[in-house]
């Protein structure tokens, strides 16, 4: 076999083995793991030519027409054909829902978090580099409300925005660190955290500032010193709480599921962690005299089972914890159905 054909046939198989592999495993593919693919990719290639092209070229498979013909006939009368469609279609249904959850795991987010305008990458980004005139726009006439925080607040708001058309939604938003004051990390991030609580809070009282990140446990004491710091410079002060994560992205699970994985792999991949935080976060909050909505119950059951992870086929979050479209339009309506987003001009 020429080493053109090889590697031709090398690349038609260790595509959908390392990907099916992937799929099935739900991790990471260790070095031995990579290696093993790779002979078995190796292997797959000979094999294909050793015993389906090499039989065809020499003509022993099939090689007249009648013959042809009758291993159709054959195929399409065996005993088992009609009792194989159900299971077929089935498999077909499966394939096609693992696929529509594997396409999110190229989500693009840059138009839904309005990314490079209202939401920056604080290693790449600089201030300069965020629109003020198009995210941080005050409304005469509209409740305004002030969403700030990083991509865990990026992503709220496309769904705010849609639940509460009668409000004026702002947006300053940037990864790299989070929405305290003071706050540490990186400079396009810090810039504009600074900005907004040094510079624009100080001539606009929004009627609400939400703040909203990727919170762990040891961020608790730096929000209630910023919520203490930010009394009286709006109406009202909500803070979002953590949201439901996954040790692997919630697409690549879905679509596991989907390809016959045990559901019960929705409730076993997720990062309880966020519980914890979710709890004493709340209580800390409300005692600083802020309000509190818990972005993990607007998505979990308080008994354990699996969360809301989808809806009308679409993933709610498309990599480890981040909201889809769909997403921040459900977790949004949840939380102004429970009335913690209510403003009034």
């Amino acid at each position: 076999m020429g080493s053109a054909r090889f590697r031709i046939r090398f690349n038609l198989w260790h595509w959908p083995i390392f990907v099916y592999y992937q799929l099935i495993r739900g991790t990471a593919l260790s070095a031995p793991e990579g290696l093993a693919l790779i002979l078995v990719s190796v292997l797959a290639a000979y094999l294909s030519w050793r015993y389906v092209e090499q039989p065809f070229r020499q003509r022993k498979i099939l090689a007249t027409r009648a013959a042809l013909w009758q291993g159709g006939r054959r195929s399409l009368r065996g005993p088992n054909h009609c009792q194989r469609k159900p299971v077929l279609r089935r498999r077909h249904l499966q394939n096609n829902d693992a696929n529509r959850f594997a396409s999110y795991l190229d989500y693009d987010d840059a138009p839904v978090y309005r990314r490079d305008v209202c939401f920056l990458i604080g290693h790449i980004n600089h201030l300069s580099d965020f629109d003020r005139d198009t995210c941080l726009k005050p409304s005469p006439d509209k409740p305004n409300i002030l969403l700030v925080g990083d991509s865990h607040a990026a992503d709220l708001w496309s769904g705010l925005s849609a639940a509460m058309p009668q409000s004026n939604v702002m947006q300053a938003t940037s990864s790299g660190c989070k929405p305290m004051i003071s706050s540490k990390g990186e400079r396009g991030c810090t810039d504009l955290m600074q900005m907004v609580f040094s510079d624009f809070l100080k001539e606009h009282r929004p009627d609400i500032l939400i703040l909203s990140a990727r919170w762990i446990e040891s961020d608790i004491p730096d929000v209630v010193r910023s919520l203490e710091a930010l009394r009286g410079q709006a109406d009202r002060i909500i803070v979002f709480g953590p949201i439901v994560e996954y040790h692997k992205s919630l697409a690549r699970l879905l679509g596991q599921v989907a390809s016959g994985r045990d559901a019960s792999l929705l409730v076993t991949a997720r990062n309880t962690e966020q519980m914890k935080t979710d709890s004493e976060m709340a209580a800390a909050v409300e005692a600083a005299g802020g309000v509190y909505v818990s972005t993990y119950s607007l998505l979990c059951p308080p008994d354990g089972t699996a969360c809301a992870t989808q809806q009308n086929g679409i993933p709610l979050q498309w990599d480890y914890g981040h909201l889809t479209a769909e997403g921040s339009a459900f977790v949004a309506i949840k939380a102004r159905g429970n009335g913690s987003l209510n403003a009034t001009k």
